[in-house]
């Protein structure tokens, strides 16, 4: 019984050591899609992203919606046009850095905004976005897909 006991509070003490080791998640992960040319919509059933080409350029950023920004240190990200994909970009931004080279970062509180630079249009991306805490840890992915 002392065995047992013994066992149950051991692994209770790995389990919460394990949990207090994981950054949390992003709340929410939207991908933001803008055309680069003005877009005329004449009927306000057909949107403005279905009046595009493939050929046509579009300016990618993702809103990330942040539980903890306190032991945030990076965030990597990942933009492909299937689902888990990188093709597009893989970038890791430091938090709370304002120069990210060529793409944008900006953050208001729990709200950041990171800039996947300029695309051309392939119909649907996805975006992975994984938090790196101050001592190393990872948060579990959190992925999400334009709405073209």
């Amino acid at each position: 019984m002392r065995k047992t006991i013994s066992t149950t509070v051991l692994g209770l003490i790995m389990t919460m050591g394990l949990q207090g080791q994981t950054i949390s998640s992003p709340r929410k992960l939207t991908i933001n899609v803008e055309p680069l040319k003005s877009i005329q919509v004449l009927d306000p059933l057909k949107g403005p992203m279905g009046l595009l080409n493939p050929s046509d350029t579009l300016r990618l950023s993702v809103s990330v919606l942040l539980v903890d920004t306190n032991n945030l240190s990076k965030i990597h990200v990942k933009l492909g046009t299937t689902l888990g994909g990188n093709e597009l970009l893989e970038n890791t931004y430091t938090y709370d850095l304002t120069s990210a080279g060529s793409l944008s970062y900006f953050r208001d509180r729990e709200l950041m905004t990171l800039g996947m630079g300029n695309h051309l249009n392939s119909g649907i991306f996805y975006c992975e976005i994984k938090l790196e805490d101050n001592a190393g840890h990872f948060s579990i992915p959190v992925k999400s897909q334009s709405d073209q």
